[in-house]
């Protein structure tokens, strides 16, 4: 991914080419830095923000939007033929061919919006308006087909221009430009065809047939004037929201992932002047179970420092009572999605990683914390301060510590994910630090492979898995893998507990000395 900075949480996000944004502020920032912009630069920074976010918004309205363009486009054959069948009889081969051909121009646009690298902005509204004004041309041409310039099939310019009305809110000089453009595609057509088409350069001097043009170019016109001001209105409103937005001194951005038990937010600090993304308990969950569970995986992550532990700076609630929590954005991806991008990661690598999540668990069991879901979308592999693969430990909307559970665990109840689930956990008994341990191995195994542990198609058909089933070792899956580092992985997914390394200092110990497993 790149050129956009996110926090993720199990969900994907829409990227526009990189914008400049920049980097997260740095892990001590006691107090603000004087500003280095004039008012006016903020200001400017500002508004490309939100310029940026609209663009997101209308990418994700047009790639919902186009393919039903695709549908009415192609069923309008059916107009066609009826045109040259019944009502004016004639071939019915230059309406396919253009039908057939604009349709291409649709499909070229709806794989370009979906394709990697992500559309730039430029190129986006290059193509957006362009599509609209090639929409006009071709229907204006079946025209020529079908009446002249008393076509009634000008009301397929005004159908054009209602069609992107509906995706697309501007400011109203952009708006007026461009539907311009749109119209006056009709027109043009026609002017240019009057020069090489005597039948047309007649009908320009048939008073009725030119007031039926005069006709049909006023209702364009007017479409146009009702379009731009409704286009305008619905772009203001719409900005106001996205200037509007914010918890307490943070002002909300977009929506960058969805959890169990709440949003996540990319925002940016007003007092602090740094992003950050920012974590919102959802309203549904405001009981007082969840506000103590929420409340917890701030504490607990917030008492953590370890540079492969996200870092968490502040939480609380907003005066309009949403509780949140606001920790550093990373830049990067998941180590399931860099898998599943770019299949097994070489055995090095997930060494390194396994040793620094190592120290990231043994400081948060050190504190009597377990997490409690440590899976491959919850291990983020980011880019920070120019370092690229910086692993880091992320969500501890699970974390279980072991002085504040009691009355919050009810009975059989199962945390986890099944995957990567260990076996008391599945069996629905107590957990500890050793859970952990066994979730990061199916992890790292996960890494280290490309596929977990165990896939069955059923929850408790994993649960049986991990319960019961042998483990195929890596190196069955995967030639080549260290006999060592497997041997480590191996250790962490025994079903007996206490087979298991105790705690992530012990695990850490274990890959410090791997001769010692």
């Amino acid at each position: 991914m790149t050129g956009d900075k996110r926090r993720t949480e199990s969900a994907s996000t829409v990227t526009f080419a990189p914008t400049g944004t920049p980097p997260p502020a740095s892990p001590v920032e006691a107090a603000p830095t004087p500003a280095r912009s004039t008012d006016g630069a903020l200001v400017a920074r500002r508004q490309a923000e939100l310029d940026r976010q609209e663009q997101i918004a209308l990418l994700l309205r047009f790639r919902s939007f186009l393919p039903w363009v695709v549908c009415v486009w192609v069923a309008f054959t059916i107009v066609d033929w009826t045109v040259a069948r019944y009502i004016s009889p004639g071939p019915l081969t230059p309406f396919l061919l253009l039908r057939g051909g604009f349709t291409l121009v649709l499909l070229y646009f709806i794989l370009r919006i979906h394709r990697r690298p992500p559309i730039g902005p430029r190129e986006f509204r290059i193509l957006e308006l362009g599509v609209f004004v090639v929409a006009s041309v071709v229907i204006s041409i079946m025209g020529l087909f079908y009446g002249g310039i008393a076509t009634p099939y000008f009301a397929g310019v005004l159908l054009a221009v209602v069609a992107r009305a509906a995706i697309v809110a501007q400011r109203w000089q952009a708006g007026l430009r461009d539907y311009s453009a749109i119209i006056a595609a009709y027109p043009v057509v026609f002017g240019i065809a009057a020069v090489f088409r005597p039948g047309i350069r007649d009908q320009f001097a048939d008073s009725a047939a030119l007031a039926t043009f005069a006709h049909n170019l006023g209702f364009l016109l007017g479409a146009v004037a009702f379009v731009v001001v409704g286009s305008h209105v619905t772009w203001s409103l719409r900005r106001q929201v996205f200037e509007t937005r914010s918890i307490g001194r943070y002002r909300l951005r977009r929506c960058i992932g969805r959890g169990g038990m709440g949003e996540v937010w990319a925002a940016h600090d007003e007092t602090l002047k740094r992003d950050v993304a920012l974590k919102i308990l959802r309203p549904e969950r405001v009981n007082d179970e969840w506000l103590e569970r929420f409340r917890r995986e701030a504490r607990a992550t917030a008492e953590l420092t370890h540079i492969h532990t996200v870092r968490i700076f502040d939480y609380g609630a907003s005066e309009d009572g949403i509780w949140y929590y606001a920790m550093e954005l990373l830049e990067g991806e998941t180590l399931r999605e860099r898998v599943s991008r770019s299949g097994p990661i070489p055995a090095e690598s997930v060494r390194r990683f396994a040793i620094d999540l190592a120290g990231a668990l043994a400081e948060a069991h050190a504190r009597g914390i377990v997490h409690r879901d440590v899976k491959p979308e919850n291990l983020f592999i980011a880019t920070i301060g120019g370092e690229r693969d910086v692993i880091k430990l992320l969500d501890f909307g699970l974390a279980k510590t072991e002085a504040a559970e009691e009355g919050l665990t009810r009975s059989g109840w199962i945390g986890g994910t099944p995957t990567y689930i260990s076996p008391e956990a599945a069996a629905g008994k107590p957990v500890d630090q050793r859970s952990d341990v066994y979730s990061l191995g199916a992890s790292l195994y996960f890494a280290l492979t490309g596929a977990p542990p165990f896939d069955a198609t059923s929850i408790g058909g994993l649960f049986q898995a991990h319960m019961h089933d042998a483990v195929v070792p890596p190196s069955q899956r995967l030639p080549g893998v260290p006999a060592d580092l497997e041997r480590v992985i191996l250790r962490c997914l025994e079903k007996d507990v206490a087979s298991r390394p105790r705690d992530g200092a012990a695990l850490l110990a274990l890959l410090e000395a791997p001769a010692a497993g």
